[in-house]
C-alpha cells in the first residue's frame, strides 16, 4: 500500500517520487509472486485433471469397475461397471459397506476385510484382493 504523501511535500518533490517508487515496485514485486504461486496451481491442477482422464480411458479399456471408500461415513462409491458385474444397476452411486459386504462370498470377506485394514493402516503399499461378489441372478463374480 502507499503511504499518503507528507503534508509538507509537493507532488514534484523526488523524495515522494522515490518513496512511491519504492512502494509500487513492491507492489509490483508482490503481484509477480502471486501470479507464479498461482501458475503453479494451475499448472498442477491440469496435470491433475489429465492424469485423471487418463485413468479413467485405462479403467474403461481394462472394463475395469471403480470405487472409492469413503472412511469417515464408511459409504461405497461405485461405477457403472460394478453393476454391469453384478448383473444391476446401483440403486444409487453410494452404497454403505455393510450392504456390499454382505454381498461378498463369506470364505473371502475375512481375507478382504484384512487386506483393507493392511492398506488404511499403511502396512500395506497397495490393495489388491481378489474375491467373489454375489450376481443379481445368482452364481459369483470375481472381482
Amino acid at each position: 500500500m502507499r503511504s499518503p504523501p507528507a503534508p509538507d511535500s509537493s507532488p514534484g518533490d523526488p523524495l515522494l517520487l522515490s518513496q512511491q517508487v519504492r512502494e509500487l515496485q513492491a507492489e509490483l514485486l508482490a503481484a509477480r509472486e502471486q501470479l507464479q504461486r498461482q501458475a503453479q496451481q494451475l499448472t498442477q491442477a491440469e496435470r491433475t485433471s489429465l492424469m485423471a482422464a487418463r485413468h479413467q480411458l485405462v479403467a474403461e479399456a481394462a472394463h475395469a469397475a471403480q470405487w472409492e471408500w469413503d472412511l469417515r461415513s464408511n459409504r461405497v462409491s461405485l461405477t457403472q461397471r460394478w453393476g454391469e458385474i453384478v448383473g444391476e444397476a446401483p440403486r444409487s452411486r453410494d452404497w454403505p459397506l455393510a450392504e456390499l459386504q454382505a454381498r461378498v462370498h463369506p470364505e473371502d470377506l475375512p481375507l478382504l476385510m484384512e487386506t483393507a485394514r493392511a492398506a488404511i493402516s499403511g502396512e500395506a503399499r497397495r490393495y489388491l484382493v481378489e474375491h467373489r461378489v454375489a450376481k443379481r441372478q445368482g452364481g459369483w463374480a470375481w472381482i
